[in-house]
């Protein structure tokens, strides 16, 4: 499958497949020790699931081959969106079947639940982590469970 998006007037079709991960990983990775997490692809679906408004322009940017500006990524979101008659929730669950249908992105989410399982007994048990740390890295993990 695929999504259909309306950019600069024209219609684009957008895949989750190698190329976007591979962007997303450039894109959207966070930064440790002054390199590349590569944790872009999971930030992405993580922000996907959970609704995270601001993810659209950067799943939009991903999908496309060209770079977009701001302005043509907000078009791109509110055609999406009106594509879906107004219901987010509903662009939301488009681009989330999507990931969940990519090889990549779903592989990428299964190495951090894992990885993030590993950590988790260490964290619970660190008597400088919050209660607030603790619980959202539990949300965080039991999200991305859920959703693979």
């Amino acid at each position: 499958m695929a999504i259909e998006l309306n950019i600069k007037g024209k219609q684009v079709t957008g895949k989750f497949n190698f190329g976007a991960f591979y962007k997303a990983n450039k894109l959207l990775s966070t930064e440790q020790n002054g390199t590349n997490a590569g944790d872009g692809a999971v930030n992405l679906f993580y922000g996907i699931v959970t609704g995270d408004v601001m993810m659209l322009p950067s799943a939009i940017a991903i999908l496309v081959p060209t770079k977009l500006t701001d302005e043509q990524l907000s078009d791109a979101v509110d055609a999406l969106n009106a594509a879906h008659n107004g219901d987010i929730d509903a662009v939301f669950d488009e681009i989330k079947e999507e990931l969940q249908e990519s090889g990549f992105f779903v592989k990428a989410v299964k190495n951090q639940i894992k990885s993030m399982d590993m950590v988790r007994e260490a964290l619970m048990t660190k008597e400088d982590t919050t209660e607030v740390q603790k619980k959202s890295f539990d949300e965080m993990l039991s999200t991305l469970k859920e959703n693979v």
